[in-house]
């Protein structure tokens, strides 16, 4: 028996994801339950007095920047920066990656990272410390939402559920509600994993790399362990 999917990305997010799982595993049963809602604090802020701009996920790609030097974590943020007209010159997987990678370029600054309310790392001081000036804006904000009724009744359920989780926050917030069914969980990274505690799991896969196409593999392997 096939398992359900349940992603729990913000819609856009989980609309790409479930076209790319459809390519690769054909029609599959697919819940959306999105557990954050991406929702903008205000105005832009001023980009004038910045040699570039660092981004960590799409959601902070800042409108009419045509041109602004920027430096992206993940495949994803790369696609959507270059879409709104940004001078993509760094990608990264992660963010200590990016850091890395700003600091051995040896990047102009001063710049600054689009972030959302919640993040792990702190790239605007690290870099700052480390020579180069950068300073943060919270851009976006992730509030929580319910489960739908069909995703509750999904993990109240007895047949397996597979689930792909991105970001810590999100894995928090799944394993609170202390899903019944048996559940394969698709990890972005090991702190992804970390951070559902002792919500009991009945497989766990850790993508090799924290991009779209190695939770792609994650899900591949799981959907055969549960064939």
């Amino acid at each position: 028996m096939r398992p359900t999917i349940l992603l729990t990305r913000p819609e856009d997010g989980a609309e790409r994801f479930v076209q790319q799982l459809r390519d690769r595993f054909g029609d599959i049963p697919v819940v959306f339950s999105p557990l954050l809602r991406i929702e903008p604090t205000g105005p832009q802020p001023d980009l004038t007095p910045y040699r570039g701009v660092i981004v960590t996920s799409a959601n902070g790609v800042p409108n009419g920047a045509i041109g602004v030097p920027c430096h992206v974590v993940g495949q994803a943020t790369a696609q959507a920066a270059r879409a709104a007209g940004l001078d993509v010159q760094t990608v990264e997987a992660e963010a200590q990656a990016l850091i890395r990678r700003i600091l051995a370029d040896r990047v102009a600054g001063p710049l600054l990272h689009l972030r959302g309310e919640h993040a792990r790392g702190d790239i605007a001081q690290t870099l700052t410390n480390a020579g180069i000036q950068a300073d943060e804006a919270v851009v976006y904000a992730q509030k929580e939402c319910p489960l739908t009724p069909e995703a509750q009744a999904v993990l109240d359920g007895k047949s397996p559920v597979l689930v792909p989780l991105f970001s810590p926050r999100t894995a928090r917030i799944f394993a609170a509600q202390r899903p019944q069914a048996p559940v394969a969980i698709a990890a972005m990274s090991p702190a992804v994993a970390q951070a559902l505690g002792d919500v009991p799991v009945k497989l766990l896969e850790i993508a090799a790399t924290p991009d779209a196409n190695a939770m792609l593999d994650a899900t591949q392997r799981l959907m055969d362990a549960l064939a």
